[in-house]
């Protein structure tokens, strides 16, 4: 059905090693990443609230990453660090009422230093939003 995008958040993000394990998947080490500034988001009276202190970077293999954000509660995310062009994209959704969408972009300064946007999107069906009204 139809889909209406309710709320946009787009925040900048940069973010410093805090501790790096698991050695070098290429070109950005992998383990937590301290959030500057730590990002956070509520809304409908906590029914979509969250926050991010830190930011757990995986190697998956075959140039795939997963992202967890700490403490959330926010969706696993995964995708592509690209070496060659020093960039990484990873991708994180829940389903249900409201549909919510995450994305974590960035680029690589050093092994234990990148700079990235993290966007959130929210949206209903516009059932839900009409019955809402009614």
């Amino acid at each position: 059905g139809m889909v209406l995008l309710l709320k946009v958040l787009l925040l900048v993000v940069l973010l410093s090693a805090l501790a790096p394990a698991h050695g070098l998947a290429q070109c950005l080490l992998m383990g937590g990443y301290q959030s500057h500034p730590p990002v956070s988001f509520s809304c409908s009276f906590g029914e979509i609230e969250w926050q991010v202190v830190d930011w757990l970077f995986e190697d998956l293999g075959y140039g795939q990453i997963g992202v967890t954000a700490y403490p959330g509660p926010l969706p696993y995310m995964v995708g592509e660090l690209n070496c060659d062009t020093m960039t990484f994209e990873v991708l994180g959704e829940v389903l249900g009422g409201c549909v919510q969408g995450y994305m974590l972009s960035g680029y690589v300064l050093t092994p234990g230093t990148w700079t990235g946007t993290f966007s959130a999107g929210f949206a209903r069906t516009w059932g839900t939003i009409k019955a809402l009204y009614r």
